[in-house]
Formats: structure tokens, sequence, C-alpha cells
């Protein structure tokens, strides 16, 4: 078993996609999606499937060396989590997603997905 390299001390903070607020924003000709928290701004890096989870905090640690870093998970059948980089304290721009990730994060804060209610009841 691999041990992984981020102290849970050092973890980036996960936290609930609807406790967060969207928004879009333009920089180097594109619109990136954008979001706050705590009175911060923070920009989309990407967006993991329930899948890939392992390797969230482990590349959040190694993000942290760029900026602060913050984990949104969505609620709901199809689980994503969405890594967000502090835009005051990013380093390096280019880690920034940019143009077309501003529709799946939109929607996945405000999408309804029938199968959830079906598989519920």
């Amino acid at each position: 078993m691999k041990k992984s390299v981020c102290p849970l001390a050092n973890c980036p903070p996960l936290i609930i996609h609807e406790h967060i607020r969207l928004f879009a924003y333009y920089w180097n000709g594109e619109v990136c999606t954008g979001m706050m928290w705590q009175g911060r701004m923070f920009g989309f890096h990407t967006c993991l499937t329930e899948h890939q989870r392992h390797q969230l905090h482990e590349s959040g640690y190694e993000l942290s060396n760029q900026a602060d870093v913050v984990i949104s998970v969505s609620s709901g059948c199809d689980q994503k989590y969405y890594v967000w980089l502090d835009l005051t304290t990013l380093k390096d721009l280019s880690l920034l997603s940019k143009g077309s990730a501003f529709s799946p994060v939109l929607q996945a804060k405000v999408s309804f997905d029938p199968a959830c209610v079906q598989s519920a009841t």
C-alpha cells in the first residue's frame, strides 16, 4: 500500500459544493469559472469523479506549493470533486482551467438528475 505524502493537518479542506458561490471571470481571452468561499476567490483547476477520489488529497497537497487549495464535493448520484486554487496566492496562472470548464461546473451546481429521484424511491 502506497503511503500518502499528505499529512492530515496539511490536506486541503473538503467542502460541500452547494455552500460555495460560483462566478465567471475573464482571463487571457477566455471565460473561466471561479468560486467564493469564506470571503476568498478561487479559480477552477480540475474535476475528478468518485472513482478518482483517491488522487484528491495528494494532488491537492502537491498543488499547495502553488496556491491555497480547496476541494468541493457535489451531492447526488453522480458525485464529483472540484479542485479550486486561491486566485490571490496562485503563483502559476496556467494551472487554471479555461473556457469550456465553466459549463460543467455550473451545471453541477444547478442540475437535476431524475435518475437520482427514481433510485431513491
